[in-house]
C-alpha cells in the first residue's frame, strides 16, 4: 500500500502525496488505468478523510455487475468480477495498485502490486467472482468499482470510468440506457424485486478520442466535480451520484498521455 509520504513507484523514490489543498471527496476515486502489456494495473486512491474498510468493495470490467446478486451472469471472455479480500482498508491520502496480473506487472516495473486478480507474488489476492484469467480490452471498455453487501437486491457505484476509444456500446452500460429501471432480486429477505434509478450514460459522448501507447496510461487530472457529473439526485452512485454521467475526456487526461506511474497519484491531484 502506498501512503501519503513519500512512495516507491516501480522501485523509484517519487515525490511525496500532497492532498492538503483537495477537497474531502464522498468516496474512493479510480485515478490511473493502464489497459495494455502485462503490467496492467487499476489505481485507487482514497480523499474520503476517512479509513475505507474495503471487505464489501468489488471491481468489475463487465457490465454484468448490476446483477451480481440475483441473476445468472455470462462473461465475456477476459472480463472479471473480483472482490477485495475482508478486512482490507484504505486510509485516506494513500493509493493502492491493483495488478490483473500480479507477475507480468512485478516482471515489468520491478515492485509488486497491493491487490492482484491472479498470479503468485506477495501482494493480496483478491477473489475473483468470476473468470480466471482477467484482462483489460485495449480498444475500450467499461471499469466499476462498486460496493456490495451481499444482502441488498443493487449494488451501489461507487466510480466508473470508460477506457479506450472504441468501446461497444452494447456492452458497456447495459445498452441502450444503463440500469435504467432494471429490476433485480437479490438476497434480501422478501421476493420483491428492487429497481435501479436513471443512469444518464453521458459518458458515452465523453469517450477518449485515442488510446495510450504501450509504456503509457490513462491518468485522472481532476476529481468528478470539476466535470459535469450528477453529484445530487436519484443515481445509482453513493449519496445518489450518477457515475454514468461523467465527462471523462475533461477528468482525465486525454491525448496527452504519459508513462504510467503506479502508486503515485497524478500530479494534477497532488
Amino acid at each position: 500500500m502506498h501512503d501519503s509520504g513519500t512512495v516507491i513507484d516501480s522501485a523509484v523514490i517519487d515525490g511525496a502525496l500532497v492532498d492538503s489543498a483537495l477537497p474531502i471527496f464522498n468516496h474512493l476515486i479510480i485515478t490511473e488505468i493502464k489497459n495494455q502489456g502485462a503490467d496492467e494495473f487499476i489505481e485507487i486512491y482514497n480523499l474520503t478523510g476517512l479509513t475505507v474498510d474495503l471487505t464489501d468493495y468489488y471491481l468489475s470490467d463487465s457490465s454484468e455487475y448490476a446483477i451480481l446478486s440475483g441473476s445468472a451472469i455470462t462473461l465475456d471472455v477476459g472480463d472479471f468480477i473480483a472482490k477485495f479480500p475482508d478486512a482490507a482498508t484504505l486510509s485516506h491520502g494513500q493509493v493502492i495498485v491493483v495488478a490483473l496480473n500480479g507477475n507480468g506487472f512485478e516482471s515489468t516495473t520491478g515492485a509488486p502490486a497491493d491487490y492482484e486478480l491472479e498470479g503468485d507474488t506477495s501482494a493480496q489476492d483478491m477473489p475473483l467472482i468470476m473468470n480466471s484469467t482477467p484482462n483489460l480490452q485495449s480498444s475500450g471498455e467499461i471499469l466499476v468499482l462498486f460496493r456490495w453487501n451481499r444482502l441488498d437486491d443493487l449494488v451501489t457505484d461507487v466510480d466508473i470510468v470508460l477506457t479506450g476509444n472504441n468501446p461497444a456500446t452494447a456492452d458497456v452500460f447495459r445498452a441502450p440506457m444503463g440500469k435504467t429501471g432494471l429490476m433485480v432480486d437479490g438476497p434480501d429477505v422478501d421476493l420483491v424485486p428492487s429497481t435501479y434509478a436513471d443512469d444518464s450514460v453521458g459518458m458515452l459522448a465523453a469517450t477518449f478520442s485515442s488510446s495510450p501507447t504501450m509504456p503509457e496510461s490513462y491518468k485522472r487530472i481532476a476529481l468528478e466535480n470539476m466535470g459535469s457529473e450528477v453529484q445530487a439526485g436519484a443515481g445509482n452512485g453513493i449519496d445518489g451520484h450518477d457515475e454514468t454521467s461523467e465527462e471523462i475526456n475533461v477528468t482525465w487526461d486525454d491525448a496527452n498521455y504519459s508513462l504510467s506511474t503506479p502508486g503515485t497519484v497524478p500530479v494534477s491531484l497532488q
